[in-house]
């Protein structure tokens, strides 16, 4: 049987990607998952426990950015995407890379012209944390129930968290 591969896309802030890293889990571990994710953020990626896949991008538009995407989405020849966030043209790059399952939540004009499955999630209305509403994006591409207290929360490589925590006299926080 042919190992899938997952596309997993969260191109915006800090703690919203902190959050989202976890609902990998969702997807059959003898998958590849690959993370698409805004430049700047690889340290998390990098020195999460286990180690995550991903490729960087700038997040504000631009044509080289837009084409380094789409080769990159057809060198890794994703059986699905999901987009927790991401601006308009991540959509537009799926699409025009083939990619033939594209998830999203359905809420701006994009979502509903690049995304063929989507999820309608009222983000605003903040009746979950933002944990949950990517834990049901993810278990709805991955078709499989998995509930929130079930996910091994993100753990950074050992020892290398508290080195960086005590930079920035975060260690007695955490």
């Amino acid at each position: 049987m042919k190992m899938k591969t997952n596309l997993l896309i969260r191109m915006d802030k800090i703690g919203d990607l902190v959050l989202t890293l976890p609902v990998d889990q969702v997807f059959d571990p003898s998958d590849r998952t690959v993370w698409f994710i805004t430049q700047g953020l690889e340290f998390f990626p990098e020195n999460a426990s286990p180690k995550r896949q991903y490729v960087s991008f700038q997040k504000n538009f631009n044509w080289s950015e837009f084409k380094r995407m789409v080769d990159e989405i057809k060198k890794i020849e994703p059986d699905r995407a999901v987009v927790f966030y991401g601006p308009w043209w991540v959509g537009l790059a799926l699409l025009c890379a083939g990619v033939s399952l594209r998830f999203g939540v359905k809420s701006k004009w994009h979502s509903f012209v690049f995304f063929n499955r989507g999820l309608r999630q009222k983000r605003s209305q903040a009746e979950k944390h933002e944990a949950e509403y990517g834990l049901e994006l993810a278990s709805y591409a991955a078709n499989k129930s998995l509930s929130f207290d079930q996910l091994k929360p993100l753990s950074l490589s050992s020892g290398l968290e508290k080195v960086k925590l005590k930079k920035w006299n975060l260690d007695e926080y955490v």
